[in-house]
């Protein structure tokens, strides 16, 4: 629980400045953490992105890569089996590859139904509960 209070006390976005081809580039990706069951959807912003560019998530490259604009594009996250910081290489159709360290984070993501909400020893509680 620390671990994921620390995880989230860190900005919804990071910003990685990395040499490439010369100049400095920055990626962005929003959010920068999800859960080990993937399929999390992930933008990344930077420059420079065009169709036919391949991006790898903790070695696993990702088969549908939507290029949105020279600026950004958007990809779902595949699982992990183990807790924390991965890496995201990005390479365009020329081969040239860029690696982004520790670029996203897997945690453990406890969901609660707000909708449906608590229960507690069987018990189903509401908001409208009057205390005891």
């Amino acid at each position: 629980m620390k671990r994921l209070c620390q995880l989230m006390l860190v900005t919804i976005a990071i910003a990685l400045v990395l040499p490439a081809c010369g100049r400095r580039s920055t990626l962005i990706i929003e959010p920068q953490t999800g859960g080990l069951e993937g399929n999390y959807d992930i933008s990344i912003t930077g420059e420079g992105f065009e169709a036919g560019l391949q991006v790898e998530i903790n070695g696993i490259p990702i088969k549908a890569v939507q290029v949105v604009n020279d600026s950004m594009i958007r990809v779902k996250t595949p699982s992990a089996d183990k807790e924390g910081p991965v890496d995201i290489v990005i390479t365009d159709p020329r081969g040239n590859r860029l690696l982004y360290r520790n670029a996203f984070t897997y945690a453990k993501i406890t969901k609660i139904d707000i909708y449906k909400g608590f229960e507690k020893a069987g018990e189903k509680l509401s908001g409208d509960e009057k205390k005891k």
